[in-house]
């Protein structure tokens, strides 16, 4: 879909967001993608992404504001393309507007094939990322955590929980 995000789960418009969304059993393959996420995500609870394999993504997850109890189970991301950003992106904005809260990745491999890709990149007022047999492999970063200018002394990324966790790169 070219410069165009894939899917679109917001609950912006919502009164409280939208809640218990899940996609299963899922590949997309984006190999004509020149930007955009392949799946994007903002004010929305209780999301399950399990068994989906995302493949030649500029950006594979785009996970922003509002959010609270985001899982990915059992994925490939693959952002290989030239101009391929993150496989995941979790971030909010450090003026304390909005948060995002617990990201659970649990058996994920983002291998960015040595794309100058990121393969996560945590930013913002996003707290706790609970991460378990994480693989991010061959990329520019595999795991960035920043607290983006102006640094907040506040709103900033916090409490990350790993177990068996993979950066290579």
């Amino acid at each position: 879909n070219g410069s165009l995000d894939c899917i679109v789960i917001d609950g912006s418009s919502v009164t409280n967001g939208i809640r218990e969304i899940s996609i299963r059993n899922m590949s997309i393959n984006g190999s004509s993608k020149t930007a955009g996420a392949t799946v994007k995500v903002q004010y929305a609870y209780e999301c399950i992404f399990q068994n989906v394999n995302l493949e030649y993504c500029i950006t594979g997850f785009d996970i922003g504001s509002g959010t609270n109890s985001i899982t990915i189970n059992n994925a490939v991301i693959v952002p290989n393309l030239s101009g391929s950003l993150y496989g995941i992106y979790w971030h909010c904005p450090i003026d304390g507007s909005t948060r995002s809260d617990v990201l659970t990745l649990d058996n994920v491999v983002v291998d960015g094939q040595w794309s100058n890709a990121t393969c996560l990149l945590w930013s913002g007022f996003c707290n706790t990322m609970v991460a378990s047999h994480l693989r991010l492999l061959h990329a520019s970063y595999g795991l960035r955590v920043i607290n983006p200018a102006p640094s907040s002394g506040t709103y900033y990324p916090q409490f990350l929980n790993a177990f068996d966790l993979e950066c290579e790169g």
